[in-house]
């Protein structure tokens, strides 16, 4: 079980109720040694709702293919050296006079298929059945296939083709809201725009041996193809990391990132961040949490991106701007 507490961050006593959040994230059973030897000994039954096959670019904080909700299914059956997993999930309204649009979702997974030393394969394909209020069913696609390279450069490499047909929801479909719940809180109308999607996702972590330098590299492409327009983006980003001690290092994060207008002949949104972060933890290393950092963020972007709420708004018409806190993070 799994809860979320969000408070308002307006004062020192926050009485949950007086704006504050707290969500049921994860409520799930999960079990094995049902079946005898064969391909469904190691096998495992879930029922619940869960974080089901979530798969992110760290330095992002972005999830760009996230199967969650409330299910049941098996995994970790054996096929051959590869294993794989059956699920059933759903999101959304519960009854028909429900106002939030319900999706029901079948999986089918194949995971741990090795390709080469210290290399594996996943793939996921979901169809998707969107039940809208006063209309007809929309039926479509994902699928997701993705390779992890571990033991290179002292960390891994991992690259991931995330694709789709006839989704309901440009914006939950292209990623900018990276969760499978963004996708039934859409119109209701069977004139949705829907199209084909395609996401290229690169992220490599590194860990130079011998050296005092670690870090990530990300970068990421898309174009979604709907009924009324095309839209595209991409971004890349580097934090590389130096440790002065096993305590003391300084974090350095330097991104681009741009894509479509809504309006057509218009300039490019474009982004450029630069991040300058001291840092202290327990130990080494660019996973090593908790850590403690003090942070500057300079940030500039185009006109563009201010008139298609791209840019932040803190900073109203202004076309650059500078952020300056802390930060604690640990995770277990």
């Amino acid at each position: 079980m799994t809860f979320a507490y969000k408070p308002t961050g307006a004062g020192d006593y926050e009485a949950v109720g007086s704006g504050t959040e707290m969500a049921n994230r994860e409520n799930f059973f999960e079990a094995g040694g049902f079946f005898d030897k064969g391909a469904f000994e190691d096998a495992k039954l879930w029922v619940g709702k869960r974080f089901y096959n979530r798969t992110d670019i760290h330095i992002n904080d972005y999830y760009y293919w996230e199967n969650s909700g409330a299910g049941a299914g098996i995994e970790e059956i054996k096929l051959g050296p590869a294993k794989t997993a059956i699920a059933y999930l759903q999101g959304g309204g519960n009854d028909k006079a429900s106002t939030v649009e319900q999706t029901k979702r079948v999986s089918l997974r194949a995971y741990d298929i090795p390709t080469n030393e210290n290399g594996k394969l996943e793939g996921e394909y979901v169809t998707i059945r969107q039940a809208a209020n006063g209309g007809p069913n929309r039926d479509g696609s994902m699928y997701m296939l993705q390779h992890v390279q571990s033991g290179f450069l002292g960390g891994y490499n991992k690259v991931a083709l995330v694709g789709g047909t006839n989704i309901p929801d440009q914006t939950w479909a292209m990623g900018i809201v990276p969760t499978w719940a963004a996708g039934v809180t859409g119109p209701s109308t069977s004139t949705d725009p829907r199209g084909t999607l395609l996401r290229l996702h690169e992220s490599f972590a590194f860990d130079l041996k011998g050296t005092d330098w670690s870090g990530m590299l990300s970068a990421s492409t898309g174009r979604i193809s709907g009924d009324a327009a095309n839209y595209d983006f991409w971004n890349i980003g580097v934090r590389p990391q130096y440790n002065f001690s096993a305590n003391k290092s300084i974090a350095i994060e330097l991104s681009h990132t741009e894509g479509s207008n809504a309006t057509a002949g218009a300039d490019r949104p474009k982004l450029d961040k630069l991040t300058i972060a001291p840092q202290l933890t327990l130990s080494g290393g660019f996973w090593a949490r908790p850590v403690l950092r003090a942070f500057v963020t300079y940030a500039k972007w185009n006109d563009a991106a201010t008139a298609n709420g791209i840019a932040n708004g803190t900073f109203g018409t202004a076309t650059s701007g500078t952020q300056v806190g802390f930060q604690a993070e640990a995770w277990w």
